[in-house]
């Protein structure tokens, strides 16, 4: 996921949000969620896999400095 690799599940949406200039590109999205987060000074987002999928938790706090 953090490679920028992405499996489109539902092409017909996925089409549709593209056309609809919804989308940058493909696979981009959860390498902007890591790096915004540093940007930002935040703790780093967890891939989690679960029964159906993954999970991508994203932390709005900032990283607390020992």
């Amino acid at each position: 996921m953090q490679g920028g690799v992405s499996r489109i599940l539902k092409p017909v949406i996925a089409r549709v949000f593209r056309e609809l200039h919804l989308v940058e590109q493909w696979g981009s999205g959860v390498r902007r969620f890591f790096a915004e987060a540093a940007a930002q000074g935040l703790s780093e987002p967890q891939v989690t896999v679960i029964a159906t999928g993954v999970r991508l938790s994203v932390y709005l706090e900032p990283t607390k400095s020992p």
